[in-house]
Order: structure tokens, then sequence, then C-alpha cells
């Protein structure tokens, strides 16, 4: 069964409750694609070497388009597709999607390194790309310059959206407080979580909880 087809992903949407965005789960789906071709270019050394490619695959294989629908779920929201589809409305999503991967690059840099040498990771990626002349110790202020952009763009399009009545306004501001929370998630659920094994110890996970300088392993 083709679970990536429209009425496929209607039929699911439908059962569970969920307002069904083909736009959100093919951008996705043609992400993850691109990303399984990269790593198996990178394996073989002539994969993509530069960030500005990088974080438009990066974008959409990070699998935060999806759950960008279940927030309009979970919040009741039902806001037209021609207001989704308003380039303030996609900007602000792809800001909050580009915040998301880069703190997913930052936290998983160590377990992929340890895995494959980090291959298909932002920190790889700028060292690589002859823009930032093989940027080593600098790797992580350029991904926090990064995240700090998105953030702009984010707040840019949040404070400017589309001309809308009350209502839907509301749902709008709604919505983008809905992707915001996800981003500060993904902040707090990341250093703690056993998958990346970011810190050293869990005294250090523990400081990191209370804003204090740790040491990363």
């Amino acid at each position: 069964m083709d679970i990536l087809t429209d009425d496929a992903a209607s039929t699911t949407a439908k059962a569970s409750n969920i307002i069904p965005d083909p736009v959100n789960y093919k951008a996705y789906a043609t992400g993850v694609v691109q990303e399984a071709r990269d790593r198996e270019s990178y394996a073989r050394n002539y994969g993509m070497g530069d960030v500005q490619s990088y974080a438009v695959m990066r974008r959409e294989s990070i699998r935060a388009r999806p759950c960008f629908t279940l927030i309009q779920s979970a919040r009741q929201l039902h806001i037209l597709d021609d207001v989704l589809d308003h380039p303030a409305i996609r900007e602000m999503e792809n800001a909050a999607n580009d915040m998301i991967w880069i703190v997913n690059d930052v936290y998983s840099f160590k377990q992929e390194f340890r895995e494959n040498g980090a291959l298909n990771n932002l920190l790889t990626v700028v060292q690589r790309d002859p823009e930032f002349n093989g940027l080593d110790l600098q790797r992580l202020d350029h991904a926090e310059k990064l995240f700090r952009e998105a953030l702009e763009r984010f707040n840019i399009s949040k404070n400017n959206p589309p001309p809308l009545e009350q209502e839907m306004e509301q749902q709008v501001a709604t919505y983008a407080n809905g992707l915001i929370d996800w981003v500060v998630g993904n902040l707090h659920w990341s250093p703690v979580t056993r998958r990346y094994d970011v810190f050293m110890n869990e005294e250090d996970g523990k400081q990191s909880s209370r804003n204090e300088a740790v040491t990363i392993g």
C-alpha cells in the first residue's frame, strides 16, 4: 500500500482526527529520499559540500513538517489552505523547521561522529564548504549564527501575517505559538535524552537544565 498518496494520507487523517496536509507529507518524504542519496554520496566522498544545499535538504528530512499538521489538530485549528500557502506562513514554518534541524545536528553530532564520522551533519558540511575556508573550532559559532538568523526570520513572518479576519488571525497566531513551542521543546529534549548522549555525565545534564556551563564530550 502506498502510504504517501494523497488519498491514503486523507484516510489516515480522518481516522485519527488529524487534518491532512499533503504538502507537508510529500515535502518530508522527498527530503528523506534526498538525505538517503546524500548519505550514500558522502560515503563515496563526492556528496554535497555546501551549507546552502544541505540546509534545503535538511529542512525537509528532519521529520518536523508532518508534526506541524499535528499542531493544528491538537489545538483545534481550521486554517484555510490559501492562508497556509501564504508566503509569510510558509516562511514561518521554514524558519521553525530550520531551528529544529540545526539544534538536532548540533546535539546529535557526537553520536553520528562515532557511527559514521558525522558525514551528513551541519558541523561537517560547514568544514567542507569552500565558502567558510574549512572552519573548525568556529563550526558551533556558525551553527548558532544560522539559528539566530532563522529565529529572526520566524519573528519577522509572525509579526507580518497576511490580512485576515479576526478569527483566522487568532488561529494563525495560535499556530505560530505552536511552532515555536515545538522549537523550544526540541531544545529542551535533545540534550537530556539518552538518544544522543550529549554530555559527559549526568551532572552535566543537570547543569544544562539550569543554564549553566557544561562540557560536551
